[in-house]
């Protein structure tokens, strides 16, 4: 428990008893707690330390007062404040529901009726509030609480407190966030000191986009960037990103969005009726854009090909969910096909499975779990009750395929869907398609359609020709394009073998096909891939996946998978996270619910040091492809950043419950115990590591933690066995305090760091170990010479995490100078992440010991509370 936490818990005993952390946001850390005198749960909400000091007792109390006397169904009542030994807080219901930014974190774009009536409730209390002449000032998903069928709008008074008491009208990149970038007025981005109700009718605006298109109008990777984009762009219209949303509640929307005050609706009295009206039947919300259809068939047989059958059963298990009136989307889950044919045919029934996946993910009215999760149930034992519930579905699609093949070329495919409903296991459809592979994709359009009108789906036109869209007419092109997604889906960036198969199977299938576009844009992203991996570092590597994404834009521009390609050719090739994000928008622009463009953005996130945005949208991708590995793991790395050991340390956990054999994942359990310094359960977790993989490689893992490991006997002898690792060896024994020994491995740093520059390799890793290496041999003029030459790797500018790592090192040789104020100028830098160090491990390491008089140093423990 930090000391921080203990004061407030004693400070609050006589009234209220703190439980637990509920979450931290840009003003205040929000506390579970019982209050003794009533006995109910309350939400305890104290103010950052420095906003506590800009505000002051008297004014926080003023404004949390006029806050206080606001009586109404749809706002947050405030139930008491105060301020005791420092801390400023008030405390509010504690409601069991969601708020609407995790709502909209798990489902993307809410359904048009329950988008409008979450707006009607928060413009109700919009009303109530501006009649009082209170004007929030902070309207964001973050602060509607959701309960039952109701919106509640929460923290009235604060922002406006904050931004008078310290001055301040709008977010800075540094500090107390005044205002949230993505939902402010330009008046607050512009810092106008006569902010008005109106700059909440804005907010409404921004709202409401958000809730509509699952994006909010303003997109960009820096607060900066968004707060521009408010003063001078245009927002796109809402029907590009949704075409079913009625023009009036377009118009509606963009009218909250305009740049002058004065162009808006004028008081939320006024916006309020308007609401009103479209929420009834009559008020323009009938769905345009829309196919009608008839009475269901079932039971016949078609003669299809393997698009064909992908296209069929895509439409009738829309069309079947469609009409089953379930309140809310659907949630389903289509499993890999058992295969009936030979061993060898394995691919083709896994890619039809995952073909019918993503036809079925492009329609608004399903959530569709993602096929890297659904695979992990290939050849199960479970039941489909424990699969739906371990996915969070409703319903499974499974199915049996027999690819039968012929010497005359005319073989056939047969596949058998059935459609699961997962609560008692019944079979709501099944229908076998049985047809001819050879006349490859003459499509069945007019099949596809009549099963649509026969089962009562309402199909949006453009979703219908997303589901009509065929690849390829090319069936050999289309087996190995399969067989290349086959090695995709189940090879992991570690084993080099399977990147190279993709690569040969997707040049093979655009040889046999030169307009294959998605097998273009594949291949693209398998060669950034290669590169990325390091099986080929070369500039001719990067512009050949270059070239072939290019390809694909040629033959289809704007293809989705294009652009997926083309964000991870900049991400992987050069780091470029602002040209990622731009491609990898487009995506979650048209699909967002694609799973793979979510852990993009997420990781870009990270990356770029938005770490809480990287929680929330790991959390979005984990609702779609909840048992992705890559996923669970990059969401407890962006836990343990903002230092929330707890929830990283249990989604590493999960990750091994899946893939006990990743030894990563052990090694991101380590880094928690070093940051928390926890020596026993790092002494028992690297003799686990090592009985099952091996000392050496345990070794090798763990020596990025020496920091805490140098305490444990068995891993320092171990360390020394092993071979290479100087630099680690070095800073091991200079904590035990072994400096004639350190020495000699500090030369041997210095030895094969030039050794690696002969032979060509470089790194701004490299380079810090050798700055390392002379500042303890005391040549202080080549450390610095060697810092800067790590600093100057691009990566470092670009790179959030990796500027924090970098900062550590350089702590480390201002250190060793004995330059103990630059020490902890770039110790408070790494601080940035948690990830990659705490106060606690600052603390406790005895490397830093010769820090601990320097009154900058305590002075940098005591911001962190430790």
């Amino acid at each position: 428990m930090t000391d921080a936490l203990s004061r407030l818990k004693t400070a609050l005993s006589d009234r209220y008893t703190i439980e637990r952390e509920l979450g931290r946001g840009g003003m205040a850390t929000v506390y579970l707690a019982e209050d003794q005198k009533h006995h109910r749960k309350v939400a305890v909400k104290v103010l950052r330390p420095e906003l506590a000091a800009a505000l002051g007792a008297e004014r926080f109390h003023q404004e949390i007062e006029i806050a206080a006397r606001l009586h109404h169904p749809h706002i947050l009542p405030l139930y008491d404040s105060g301020d005791t030994d420092g801390f400023l807080y008030y405390i509010m219901p504690f409601e069991e529901g969601q708020s609407l930014r995790d709502k909209l974190a798990k489902e993307g774009e809410l359904p048009i009726t329950e988008a409008v009536r979450i707006l009607r409730d928060v413009v109700d209390a919009l009303a109530h509030a501006h009649k009082h002449n209170v004007v929030h000032r902070d309207i964001k998903p973050d602060n509607v609480m959701l309960s039952e069928r109701h919106a509640l709008v929460t923290d009235f008074g604060v922002a406006k407190a904050v931004c008078e008491a310290t001055g301040r009208q709008q977010l800075t990149t540094e500090g107390v966030a005044l205002g949230t970038p993505t939902y402010m007025a330009p008046e607050q981005a512009a810092a106008d000191p006569h902010i008005d109700h109106r700059a909440d009718i804005y907010a409404v605006g921004a709202v409401a986009y958000e809730l509509l298109t699952g994006r909010p109008p303003f997109l960009g990777t820096t607060p900066q960037m968004i707060l521009s984009a408010h003063m001078t762009d245009s927002p796109e219209p809402v029907s590009k990103y949704r075409e079913s949303v009625p023009p009036a509640l377009e118009q509606l929307v963009l009218k909250c969005l305009e740049k002058k005050a004065a162009d808006r609706w004028q008081t939320a009295d006024e916006l309020l009726p308007q609401l009103e009206t479209l929420a009834t039947p009559s008020g323009g919300m009938t769905p345009t854009a829309t196919l009608p259809v008839g009475s269901p068939k079932t039971g016949w047989k078609v003669t299809a090909t393997i698009g064909s059958v992908a296209v069929v059963i895509a439409v009738v298990i829309a069309a079947w969910l469609g009409s089953t009136g379930e309140e809310g989307p659907p949630r389903l889950a289509v499993l890999p096909f058992e295969n009936r044919g030979d061993a060898e045919d394995e691919f083709l029934a896994d890619g039809i499975a995952e073909e019918i996946s993503g036809r079925l993910a492009k329609l608004s009215g399903l959530e569709v779990i993602a096929t890297t999760s659904a695979a992990r149930y290939k050849s199960t034992e479970k039941t489909a009750s424990q699969i739906a519930d371990e996915l969070d579905v409703e319903f499974l699609l499974v199915g049996t395929l027999r690819w039968t093949r012929s010497e005359s070329g005319d073989s056939r495919v047969r596949v058998r869907p059935q459609l699961i409903r997962a609560a008692n296991t019944t079979q709501e459809w099944t229908d076998t398609f049985d047809g001819v592979l050879s006349d490859v994709f003459a499509l069945q359009v007019d099949i596809a359609e009549q099963v649509a009108v026969a089962l009562h789906v309402t199909l949006l036109v453009a979703e219908q020709e997303a589901v009509r869209e065929l690849p390829t007419d090319n069936v050999e092109a289309y087996e190995q394009y399969l067989r290349g997604n086959d090695y995709y889906r189940f090879g992991e960036l570690e084993a080099g073998s399977n990147v190279l198969l993709q690569e040969r199977m997707y040049q093979r299938a655009v040889e046999l096909d030169p307009k294959f576009a998605l097998a273009w844009a594949q291949l693209g992203r398998t060669h950034a891939m290669i590169y990325f991996v390091g099986q080929d570092g070369t500039s001719e590597r990067l512009a050949e996946a270059k070239g072939a994404i290019d390809k694909a834009f040629d033959i289809s521009p704007g293809l989705t998978q294009a652009h997926l390609s083309m964000g991870w050719y900049f991400y992987w090739g050069f780091r470029d996270y602002d040209k990622s994000l731009e491609h990898f928008e487009v995506v979650l622009g048209r699909e967002p619910n694609n799973s793979q463009a979510l852990v993009a953005l997420a990781s870009i996130q990270r990356r770029q040091g938005r770490s809480h945005e990287a929680v929330t949208t790991y959390e979005r991708a984990l609702s779609i492809d909840p048992l992705q590995i890559s996923a669970i793991t990059s969401a407890g790395l962006s836990h343990a950043d903002l230092g929330e050991y707890s929830e990283a340390a249990r989604l590493y956990d999960r990750a091994l419950e899946l893939e006990p054999g990743r030894l990563q994942t052990y090694a991101w359990k380590m880094e928690l115990h070093a940051r928390r310094f926890e020596v026993d359960s790092a002494a028992r977790l690297y003799q686990q590591v090592a009985n099952i993989f091996g000392e050496a490689r345990a070794v090798q893992r763990f020596t990025a933690f020496t920091s805490v490991l140098y305490q444990v006997e068995e891993y320092t002898e171990a360390l020394l066995r092993q071979p290479g690792n100087y630099s680690e060896k070095a800073t091991t024994l200079r904590r035990l305090g072994n400096s004639r020994l350190e020495a000699v491995y500090w030369d041997s740093t210095i030895v094969a760091g030039k050794e690696n520059s002969v032979r060509g390799r470089d790194s701004w890793r490299i380079r810090a170990s050798l700055a390392a290496a002379h500042a303890a041999l005391g040549d202080s003029a080549t450390a610095m010479a060697e810092i800067e030459r790590a600093g100057s790797f691009g990566v470092v500018s670009k790179d959030w995490i990796v500027a924090s790592i970098f900062a550590l090192r350089k702590a480390e040789m201002f250190l060793m100078l004995g330059r103990f104020d630059d020490a902890v100028e770039q110790l408070g830098l790494a601080l940035r992440s948690f990830a990659v160090i705490s106060p606690r491990q600052i603390q406790a390491d005895p490397f830093w010991a010769p820090l601990r008089s320097n009154p900058r140093f305590q002075a940098l423990l005591e911001q962190y509370g430790t």
